[in-house]
This record gives structure tokens, sequence and C-alpha cells, in this order.
């Protein structure tokens, strides 16, 4: 896999907001008190993981890994389950439910935008 592909699968993980994550996570056995700018700070981390993976990647003389979009798939689940001390199960449903809960919340900032912006 080409660096093209690989910054594509970055891309599409950076479209996912941190405000689902932070709805789910905020209550965690690792961090009870969890602010928003700490989850920010989650997910450089991140992010940080996935590009120090897709460097290792380069570096190999074969490929271990054929396909970059499930390691970005599960890294964050991984870093997620590091840092909040859910069980896997937990984090797992978590994640998915962050990524089906994003596009909701998405649509409803720009509805409420919209009428907010229609009344000027």
């Amino acid at each position: 896999m080409d660096i093209v592909e690989k910054w594509r699968a970055f891309c599409r993980w950076q479209q996912q907001p941190p405000l689902p994550l932070y709805l789910f996570f905020r209550k965690s056995p690792n961090i009870p008190d969890m602010r928003f700018s700490e989850m920010v700070v989650t997910m450089v981390y991140i992010t940080s993981l996935i590009e120090i993976t897709a460097i290792i990647l380069d570096f190999q003389p074969f490929s271990i890994i054929q396909d970059f979009n499930e390691v970005t798939l599960i890294l964050p689940v991984v870093a997620m389950k590091q840092l909040s001390g859910f069980p896997w199960w937990k984090t797992i449903l978590f994640a998915i439910l962050s990524y089906a809960i994003a596009p909701i919340l998405a649509f409803l900032f720009i509805s409420a935008s919209i009428i907010l912006l229609s009344h000027f």
C-alpha cells in the first residue's frame, strides 16, 4: 500500500469528531472525571499512534498487513481501552456507538445552525 492510500485512511479516521467519544468515555474507571480537552488530547494520541504505525509498516521489507484501513479501525479501540480502563467488550461497543452517533450529531448541529441563521 502506498503512502497516498495510507493518508486517505488517516483522513477518514480524522473525520470522527471527539464529541461522540467524549459522551461515552467521560466516566471511565481510569479517569473518572475526564474533561473534553483531555478527550482532544486522547484523539491526538490516537492520531500519533496511527502515524507511528504507518511509519513502522513503511519500513518493513515484506507486507505484514495488506490493508492499512483495518489497522486504523483497530488502533483507536486499543488506545481507548488503554486510556479508559473499560473491558474490551464495552470499549468496542462504545466505539461502534460513537461512529453511529457521529452522523446524527452532525445533522443536529447543522440543522440547528440553519434554524438559528434563518432568524437573522
